[in-house]
Formats: C-alpha cells, structure tokens, sequence
C-alpha cells in the first residue's frame, strides 16, 4: 500500500505541476507562489484526508460520511475525471502526468464509502448498485491484487469469498464484503475519530503564529492538519 508520504510527495509534485500548466496556457504567474503554500490549499487539505479515510479508516472530520465533506469529495470528483483522461495532459510543449497513487487511494476511499453504507456516487465503478462492491474495490479494501481475491471466490478456497452475479459480472455482497475483509490482516477497518479539530486554514492567528505553525509543520514534513492532530493526541495520551 501506498505510504502518506508517497501520496504528499506526489500531490504536491501534481499541484506544482498543475499551477505551470495554467501559468503557460493562462499567462499568468502562480506556480511560484503556490510553492510557499502548496501544503495549505483546498485540494492538499482534501487529499490528506481521502488518504486517511481510504488507507487509515478514519471517517472524514465529525460527518460520519465521505460525501459530507465537501472538499474530500472535490478531490475524489476530481482524481476521478483525471483518471478518465488516460496518460495525462498536454498544453504546448507541457505535459501534466496524472497522479495514479492519489487515483488508486480515491477508488479506495469510495469503495470504503459504499462498505460503510454511503451512497455509490458517479465515479470511477458506477455500474453497481449501492449494495454490492466489485472485485476490484475488495482487492483495494484487502490490500490484494485483484487475482488473488478472485482466486478466493472459488469452490476451494478455504475463506470462500461468496459472490453474486450482476449482468456478466461477478459482484460482493457488502456482508458478505464486511464478512471476508474482517479476516484479512491488510484490512484496516473504519473508526470514527475521538472530536474534531478545526480547520487552521479557518482560524484566525497572528501572522507571527500562524507562520511558526506553517515551519513546525513543514520540518516535520506534514500539513498543518496532521501536524496538529499528532500533537494533540500525543497530548492526550
């Protein structure tokens, strides 16, 4: 499984990358200035938390659902339409690579989505109906290639993993779902987080303040949220 550092690594490489895509076909100049905050903007906060719902299961702020929050839910919308456009972009001489882990990790955050009881939205998989997950969204669940865990809904397989038929497809009942991916050590099931913390994007500091948070955060190579939601935890350990 992709690590969170891997996913900020390549979210911030796409971020930049995304902002001289528009510097060259707008004319205009903000990669530069995105560089002193890229860890800072909507679409950072959104996917930091996509990747602590799809990999850690822990549901998005207080709202007990993925599609509560709305700038998890831009991101994921997002990643969705870019994974539709196949290798990438290209503008002039610029080509924009798409960010496939962030990609894999927003499968999985909907796939989740649906396993908690969330309403299947119109990305990625739409061709199944809010009571069932495909294959695939259970290899990403298990962390398991997808042939593995086809191999596991056959007659011999010692945890058979029971699946239905939809059209010509093979189809996991969510029990069924919930069922077998409780027995698999990859799997990290859904925890709701103990309070919530506020968005520092949205509080009101001292400049001096706000900057000293911004550096601790960034030597300890993490958005400000992280930042402040391992602290507090150690805290109240």
């Amino acid at each position: 499984m992709v690590t969170k550092q891997e996913i900020e690594r390549e979210v911030e490489e796409f971020l930049l990358s995304f902002a001289t895509c528009t510097d060259e076909a707008f004319g205009v100049s903000v990669a530069d200035q995105l560089k002193r905050r890229v860890r800072d903007c909507p679409f950072w906060n959104g996917a930091m938390r996509m990747y602590e719902y799809a990999v850690g299961g822990l549901l998005p702020r207080d709202t007990g659902a993925m599609d509560s929050d709305d700038e998890l839910m831009s991101v994921v919308r997002f990643l969705d339409g870019a994974s539709d456009s196949g290798h990438g972009f290209y503008f002039g001489d610029f080509s924009l690579a798409i960010p496939k882990a962030a990609v894999n990790v927003a499968e999985m955050a909907h796939a989740r989505h649906v396993l908690d009881g969330g309403q299947r939205q119109m990305i990625f998989d739409h061709e199944i109906d809010n009571e069932h997950l495909s294959i695939a969204e259970v290899a990403l669940l298990a962390n398991m290639d997808e042939k593995s865990v086809r191999n596991a809904t056959g007659a011999k397989a010692a945890d058979r993993l029971i699946t239905e038929t939809a059209g010509k497809r093979s189809v996991v009942p969510l029990e069924e779902a919930r069922r077998w991916l409780a027995g698999r050590k990859e799997f990290v099931p859904t925890r709701r987080s103990h309070g919530s913390l506020p968005r520092p994007t949205g509080l009101s500091l001292p400049p001096d303040l706000a900057e000293l948070l911004r550096s601790r955060a960034a030597a300890a190579k993490m958005d400000i949220e992280s930042f402040l939601r391992e602290r507090l935890v150690k805290e109240g350990t």
